[in-house]
């Protein structure tokens, strides 16, 4: 979908309601699909152009509507009088799921890829392991699914959930027959994870299920699967690491909600043991929120971060969160007034030129607003003039161009101008817009700037004190 297609789509007035959600769908399905293709880092990775492809349609169209908390998590907390700050802002359960994912993954391409030394996920995980972790990922949280409920009455041999209150009594994993193995294969095939894991992905169901069962320390670990029947094919060392994978996504989209929340819940130990110590996280985090100038300081504080020490990973509104190489430099900050600064003043230039704010034409010619020598220095600011001269004589205007030739030869005539100077031109837009920019030029720019050096000349010494240049058009 182009520009005009999206265009097109947004200004459409077709009558069929049913097609609504489906086109919202699709225009959804292609923003995630876009910004997965252009992150940094993501060209040419075959196992991310095939989740993006064959599983984020379906994850987005299977869990529209289901929260991360599961049901009624929120209302149910306050409704006991339990303190709800931490989950009141419950995310989607997509979002959730790709919060927690793309971090991870970039995480562990480095450790393959950027680390000197070997680490677990170098010498433990190829191109299959990093798949199982993906759809371990993915199911890790099974039981919150919006339709694990009806499954597990479909399959309730016993009656035993026909009358189950399932908002007073959530689902559990362990109640699953046959150990979760069979809904984790519908949910494999539904979702489209057999795309990333291959032919053989029945081979390591119980691996899945294993993993789905053990990303967590306390509450969300199940270490007696196994002596209950379940039979993984993966060794111990492997299935333990991709689990670490699979916290590690669990936390970073479980507790984050502001930069220093990095540095706390165990993040950092899961890091340090996939890493073998060579990586750490580290964070910048501000006080206040205020918009755009949040978004201002946010990027000059990255941009204060070397690239071949520090990642960014999170983006948040109050900060961001890094992946550092544990010999990473401390950050200087004593230059990032200054750089705020700077950035704010491309900023505004950057528009300005745009839009040449503040320029006006009257009888005496171009003006501009005195906030222009805020962002531009003097060659700087005759480009802009440039711009606004063809802004505000556009090829359509009629043209002056007669009447100024005829002043010309009136002067030349007196002996004001040389002789053998042709000054007799047609109407044309081109010379009236010249004619204004040599005005401006002179009378606005250069004589404007001669101004503000002889003010502040008047702060030094007398001794110290220079002429201004005059102007040369020669």
């Amino acid at each position: 979908m182009n520009e005009d297609d999206l265009y097109q789509w947004l200004h459409s007035t077709d009558e069929d309601d049913n097609e609504t959600p489906a086109k919202y769908e699709l225009l959804t399905v292609r923003l995630f699909k876009e910004a997965i293709r252009e992150t940094e880092g993501n060209q040419g990775d075959r196992l991310l152009a095939s989740f993006a492809e064959n599983v984020l349609p379906n994850l987005i169209q299977q869990l529209v509507g289901a929260t991360a908390k599961g049901g009624q998590f929120t209302e149910d907390r306050r409704a006991e009088g339990k303190n709800v700050d931490r989950s009141k802002h419950d995310q989607s359960f997509t979002s959730h799921l790709l919060n927690g994912l793309f971090p991870t993954y970039r995480i562990l391409k480095k450790l393959k890829t950027e680390t000197p030394e070997t680490n677990p996920v170098k010498r433990n995980c190829g191109e299959t392991e990093i798949a199982l972790f993906v759809a371990s990922y993915i199911l890790h949280d099974f039981d919150k699914f919006p339709d694990y409920s009806e499954w597990l009455k479909t399959n309730d041999s016993e009656g035993k959930l026909a009358n189950r209150d399932w908002q007073e009594k959530p689902p559990h994993k362990d109640e699953a027959p046959n150990l979760g193995r069979d809904y984790v294969a519908l949910k494999i095939q539904q979702l489209g994870l057999d795309s990333l894991l291959g032919e053989n992905w029945e081979y390591h169901i119980d691996d899945i299920v294993w993993m789905t069962n053990n990303a967590g320390v306390k509450y969300d670990s199940d270490r007696g699967l196994e002596i209950r029947g379940l039979q993984p094919k993966l060794d111990g060392r492997i299935r333990g690491t991709i689990a670490n994978l699979v916290r590690l996504s669990d936390l970073f989209a479980s507790v984050i909600k502001h930069p220093s929340d990095a540095e706390a819940n165990g993040l950092s130990e899961v890091l340090n043991s996939l890493s073998n110590g060579q990586l750490k996280f580290s964070y910048h985090s501000l006080s206040d929120n205020r918009g755009v100038l949040t978004n201002v300081i946010n990027n000059a504080l990255m941009d204060a971060h070397p690239s071949e020490f520090y990642t960014p990973l999170l983006y948040l509104p109050d900060g961001a969160v890094y992946l550092a190489k544990a010999d990473a430099p401390a950050i200087e900050t004593a230059e990032i007034p200054n750089q705020v600064i700077a950035k704010i003043r491309n900023l505004c230039a950057d528009r300005l030129k745009l839009k040449t704010t503040g320029f006006s034409r009257d009888g005496k010619g171009f003006k501009f607003g005195e906030f222009y020598w805020l962002f531009f220095d003097i060659i700087e600011l005759m480009g802009v003039t440039i711009e606004a001269a063809s802004k505000l004589i556009p090829s359509t205007k009629a043209s002056s161009a007669k009447k100024r030739s005829d002043s010309l030869l009136s002067f030349q005539k007196d002996g004001d101008l040389p002789g053998e100077l042709n000054l007799e031109f047609p109407e044309d837009y081109r010379i009236d817009r010249l004619a204004e920019f040599g005005d401006i030029l002179c009378r606005g720019i250069w004589n404007k700037w001669q101004e503000r050096l002889i003010n502040s000349q008047k702060e030094l010494p007398k001794t110290k004190r220079q002429s201004p240049p005059e102007l040369d058009l020669t």
